[in-house]
């Protein structure tokens, strides 16, 4: 009986392998795991089942510092070689298949099919589309209200991003000096782990007793393959039936993610997001100003009716016044002049009224029948003696005359 040492074993396999496998094959297979040191690139490729997503195939697989450099001088600056070797990435690659005695099979990576992986971003984003549409969730997030002024904001992010510290420093120093609250929640920003961070994070933020005004989903520039986790169709579901408006600030100026698409509202950078937040509050503001600014006038207008009212007012009370007085004036004027002519009649009417008196006066008076010869009696008191009556046998009566006086006594007395 024959038998082998391991070394014999080893070198047969490496050289049936040699033999069968001359040249670099192209292979396809997802990256299980990944690392890269000193410009080295290790691999762990992967093949699953169909059905249960077991690994039905494993092996060890590498890029070498000179040939990542020549791959990534083809693949150009826009699409660095780091983001297609990510772990959960699948790839088409050329390999030389390699075995060594101590170390093992392991395939050697010449070539990166770059064509693969964006047609593989290119067909998950126009089903994840097409998934949204069907669903009638591509513009369910959009038709949220947002409020007139965003204070309270959700972000979710990689702590240490530098969108994020772009974002928190475009808002903390904009110029209106407008103040916000941010509620930082971390996620991972590119590979797998996305998903399950972003739909994580959207229902704690969901199931929040206040909850914010705003969630905004950033991070900073990357590659086209940097979009892949934000068109995946779990996270563009679960954004476009948040009950919270969303704004992505994803970071890519020249590319769209379908995260953008179904997002209530999206800008191209972290700052270009802290931009809208403070244009969007200075908007409200300068709304509030000119609303201030219109009832200031209004209320001048008002005040400069109700002085213009007040001032004819004014003016015709004084005018209705003034002719009162005149009226008034006049009327005194006419009375005094009634009053004058009133009193210049009685005037008359008594001096007329004396002068009749005086006549009568004049006539009764006793000097004037003196003068014609007559004469009046007097008792010794001075009492006028009109009737024989008053007088008795023995009386002494004076008789006047016009030029003296009488003295007689009373001797017989005879009526008529």
């Amino acid at each position: 009986m024959n038998s082998y040492s391991l070394l014999e074993l080893q070198q047969f396999v490496k050289r049936i392998i040699a033999l069968n496998f001359d040249q670099a094959v192209w292979l396809k297979a997802e990256i299980g795991q990944a690392s890269q040191s000193r410009g080295h690139f290790y691999l762990n490729l992967v093949q699953k089942d169909e059905f249960s997503d077991q690994i039905i195939a494993e092996t060890r697989a590498q890029i070498w510092k000179s040939t990542a450099a020549e791959i990534q001088k083809e693949l150009g600056p826009q699409l660095p070689l780091a983001d297609l070797i990510q772990t959960g990435n699948d790839i088409e690659i050329q390999v030389q298949a390699n075995y060594h005695e101590r170390y093992g099979f392991s395939l050697q990576i010449l070539q990166v099919n770059a064509a693969f992986n964006l047609g593989q971003l290119a067909k998950q984003r126009t089903d994840t589309i097409n998934q949204l549409v069907e669903e009638k969730l591509i513009d369910q997030n959009k038709q949220l209200p947002l409020p007139k002024v965003i204070q309270h904001i959700a972000v979710l992010s990689a702590e240490q991003a530098a969108g994020y510290a772009d974002f928190k420093a475009q808002l903390k120093n904009n110029l209106h000096q407008y103040e916000f609250q941010l509620d930082f929640y971390p996620i991972a920003v590119q590979g797998k782990q996305v998903s399950g961070d972003v739909l994580e994070r959207l229902q704690q933020i969901q199931n929040m007793l206040i909850r914010p005004d705003l969630i905004i989903i950033l991070r900073g520039g990357g590659s086209k393959l940097d979009l892949m986790a934000f068109d995946a169709f779990d996270i563009c579901k679960a954004v476009a039936q948040c009950p919270i408006p969303v704004l992505s600030a994803i970071g890519h100026e020249t590319d769209e993610s379908v995260l953008d698409l179904v997002a209530n509202q999206h800008t191209k950078t972290p700052t270009a997001a802290a931009d809208f937040l403070v244009e969007r509050a200075l908007i409200f503001e300068s709304e509030c100003l000119a609303v201030m600014q219109e009832i200031q006038r209004k209320i001048d207008a008002a005040i400069q009716v109700k002085t213009l009212t007040q001032n004819s007012l004014f003016e015709q009370i004084k005018y209705k016044a003034i002719q009162s007085i005149q009226t008034r004036n006049q009327a005194l004027i006419t009375l005094k002049h009634q009053i004058e002519s009133a009193f210049q009649s009685q005037i008359t009417q008594r001096r007329i009224a004396l002068q009749k008196l005086h006549i009568q006066l004049q006539l009764q008076d006793p000097e004037q029948s003196l003068n014609k010869g007559y004469a009046f009696l007097t008792k010794e008191h001075g009492q006028f003696i009109r009737s024989v009556q008053q007088t008795s046998t023995g009386d002494t009566i004076h008789i006047h005359l016009k030029d003296g006086q009488i003295h007689s006594t009373v001797t017989k007395i005879k009526k008529s």
